[in-house]
């Protein structure tokens, strides 16, 4: 399943997807390459317990109740085998990573989750040291592979199509697509959760300084 969505803000969307999940936020969260962790805090979803993974040197501003796990994915994902968490998100990594190993974190995240949040660029957005000349010394911010919804929807996720999220990258000359895809234990609350965003996704829009910016970002940026 595949849903378009026009100007709802990725940390919104994420935000409604864990509360149409989970009923209560006691709920045991990791957030896989969480960064300076701003974009985890400003989902606006405070579990009972979160760890955020990082290799970052500064420990993150995570939300409340997080700790920080300074580890590479993989290592922690080798300690943490067996375990099993209510939710396992990543955002912004994988296109960070050669395909297999993109691919095998899915696998692995997906058999230690009950849901799976990822967000992406739609297809691949080249980002290195020939884009962005300020990269050349920090290959870790390199893009290396991209995904396609089809992709996704070939994997188990419902696909959430940010349009034009991504505006005009530097070195590239479109703007692209932002993904949010989602993987559940339970297909019937995936499907139930789909459509409860794609509602909430319409009555943003209704609102009218959302609608005019949906508007600019979405229709008319682009194009300028």
């Amino acid at each position: 399943m595949r849903v378009n969505i026009y100007g709802v803000p990725a940390n919104v969307l994420v935000r409604w997807i864990l509360r149409f999940t989970f009923s209560k936020e006691n709920v045991l969260w990791v957030d896989a390459a969480c960064g300076n962790g701003n974009f985890t805090r400003e989902i606006g979803f405070i579990p009972e317990k979160g760890i955020g993974v990082d290799i970052v040197e500064i420990t993150p501003a995570l939300p409340q109740n997080f700790i920080f796990s300074k580890k590479t994915i993989s290592d922690w994902i080798g300690e943490n085998t067996g375990r099993k968490f209510d939710v396992i998100s990543s955002f912004e990594f994988v296109e960070h990573v050669e395909k297999k190993d993109a691919n095998c974190f899915i696998t692995n995240v997906k058999k230690m989750a009950r849901l799976v949040i990822f967000s992406t660029p739609s297809g691949f957005l080249k980002q290195d040291a020939e884009t962005d000349k300020s990269l050349e010394n920090n290959p870790w911010l390199w893009h290396r592979c991209g995904f396609s919804p089809d992709e996704f929807e070939k994997l188990g996720f419902v696909v959430f199509i940010l349009k034009n999220a991504h505006h005009r990258p530097k070195g590239n000359e479109k703007s692209f697509d932002k993904l949010i895809v989602y993987w559940g234990e339970n297909k019937t609350s995936m499907r139930s959760v789909a459509w409860k965003v794609t509602i909430m996704s319409f009555l943003y829009n209704l609102i009218p300084i959302h609608l005019y910016r949906t508007i600019r970002d979405t229709f008319f940026l682009p194009f300028v």
